[in-house]
């Protein structure tokens, strides 16, 4: 039976978005890196381009500075960022003056004094000073006693703990402890793992055949024993008729290369060939004659 037309419809139209969307992403994976790339180097030269500008930017400010530092041209602190840079270049040109190769001219004038700095940490106590001299008596009536006793201050606060003492001598060893009271038995261990199996024993004697009980039937046959054990190998066969002769194999390998023989003598000179024709100027170049001539 032939398909439903819908069905059918709805299978081409999934089969067509599935290979558009697969085609989509193939080109997103690969058109992605190539754009990446290439904004990637593009922004890579300009970068490179642009610190090149600035560099010889900045060697032509040095420049020009060193050039009016040289000719003696006044200046002042906005001209370093004029908006018209020629006329610069002008007063530079037309005062006199010449350019030392080094590119370097002489030292500036001295700057103002800069501003005092912070006030330095406290040096170290200095050295006891000498003992001073002994005081004399001035004549006169001796001095008379403070009119008022002050009471002594208070306590001042405790000073810092001193240094960690010797350690004290070892003391006497203590008197032996008594044993303790014995504790309670246990709870059981858990038990332990099973032990290797023992020796097989002796094989026991042969049991008695037996007996027919009350005319019940035979019972059914017995498993088949184990096989015993391999005998001895027989005597040799006699031999057996020669075979027919095989098929011709295919044939060997070719051999090595012999050695070269010796070289045969020179034969005799071939009959002489006919004259050839005369030889003619097509191949060489049209002669060239001087300037202001015409060649007919």
């Amino acid at each position: 039976m032939d398909e439903d037309p819908p069905k059918k419809s709805l299978r081409q139209a999934a089969f067509v978005s599935v290979a558009f969307a697969t085609i989509s992403v193939l080109s997103c994976v690969i058109t992605l890196p190539l754009a990446y790339n290439h904004v990637r180097s593009v922004h890579s030269f300009m970068h490179n381009e642009v610190e090149f500008c600035k560099t010889r930017s900045r060697d032509m400010w040095k420049e020009m500075v060193t050039m009016q530092a040289i000719a003696g041209v006044p200046r002042n602190k906005r001209e370093a960022y004029d908006a018209n840079p020629l006329e610069n270049n002008a007063a530079v040109a037309s005062a006199p003056g010449s350019c030392c190769s080094c590119q370097k001219g002489p030292p500036g004038p001295p700057g103002p004094p800069g501003r005092d700095g912070r006030p330095g940490a406290p040096g170290r106590p200095g050295n006891p000073g000498p003992p001073g001299r002994d005081g004399t008596l001035l004549p006169g009536p001796p001095p008379k006693p403070p009119c008022q006793k002050c009471p002594p201050g208070p306590p001042g606060p405790p000073g810092p703990p001193g240094p960690k003492g010797l350690p004290g001598p070892q003391g006497d060893a203590g008197t032996p402890g008594h044993d303790g009271i014995p504790g309670m038995a246990g709870p059981p261990g858990p038990s332990g793992p099973q032990g290797p199996p023992g020796v097989p024993g002796d094989k026991g004697p042969p049991g008695e055949p037996g007996k027919v009980i009350n005319g019940a039937p035979q019972g059914p046959p017995g498993p088949p024993g184990p096989p015993g054990p391999q005998g001895p190998p027989g005597a040799p066969g006699k031999d057996g008729q020669p075979g027919k002769a095989g098929p011709s194999g295919p044939p060997g390998d070719a051999g090595e290369k012999g050695a070269d023989g010796l070289p045969g003598p020179h034969g005799p000179p071939g009959p002489r060939g006919p004259p050839g024709q005369p030889g003619s100027c097509d191949h060489c170049p049209p002669p060239r004659t001087g300037p202001g001539y015409r060649r007919k």
